[in-house]
């Protein structure tokens, strides 16, 4: 997608450390699938407990003149911003591009108290994108729905299965989503509401 839009990747920190054979055999198999499909850079593995490296880099680029956007999860953000808040520098003029995990207000302050900035992204690996983020949120995680590719509904979870959520039943509309879903849970719970919020999406209708 952001080869689409003429970004490429320019750099990309691995995290994460194979356990065992297995992970480690997926893991390399999945970078290399990636490397071919959408010319990512070779990994540099980084673990978190020297997240401070990847703030260096950041904060790098920013001196040069680059506004970097980085596409990770909250708690690696925050990681990162904690580690440059300990070292007094600042990541002004970073993107981070969140997804994969809730974005907590604690965790979004955590993340803007280093300058930086937190935009949260909404969708999963089977049905692509299902919304962005709205300009003036209301909370700390407030989305706009795409709903020219997603129909949701909501289901109410019975008590005696489980504490009381509202689930997430999406229905794929778009010919493009990834796969054909019909009021498919993905474990996912929400506040839906309508609104106005002034911001671009609300524009678009």
């Amino acid at each position: 997608m952001s080869v689409k839009f003429g970004n490429r990747y320019v750099k990309w920190f691995s995290t994460g450390g194979g356990r065992t054979l297995r992970h480690r055999l997926a893991s390399a198999y999945f970078q290399t699938l990636v490397r071919w499909m959408a010319g990512f850079p070779k990994p540099d593995r980084v673990p978190l407990s020297e997240a401070g490296r990847i703030g260096r880099y950041l904060s790098g680029l920013t001196a040069d003149g680059v506004r970097p956007c980085v596409n990770t999860s909250p708690s690696t953000a925050v990681r990162i911003a904690l580690a440059m808040q300990h070292r007094g520098d600042s990541l002004r003029n970073v993107t981070f591009l969140l997804g994969a995990e809730p974005l907590t207000l604690a965790r979004r302050r955590t993340i803007e108290g280093a300058g930086a900035t937190a935009t949260v992204t909404y969708g999963f690996s089977e049905g692509g994108n299902v919304g962005s983020q709205c300009a003036s949120p209301a909370v700390a995680d407030d989305i706009h729905i795409s709903l020219d590719a997603y129909a949701v509904i909501q289901r109410q979870r019975h008590p005696d299965r489980g504490p009381h959520a509202d689930l997430l039943l999406l229905t794929a509309l778009r010919p493009a989503c990834p796969k054909v879903l019909l009021n498919t849970e993905i474990g996912d719970t929400a506040v839906l509401e309508t609104r106005r919020c002034g911001c671009l999406f609300d524009d678009l209708g």
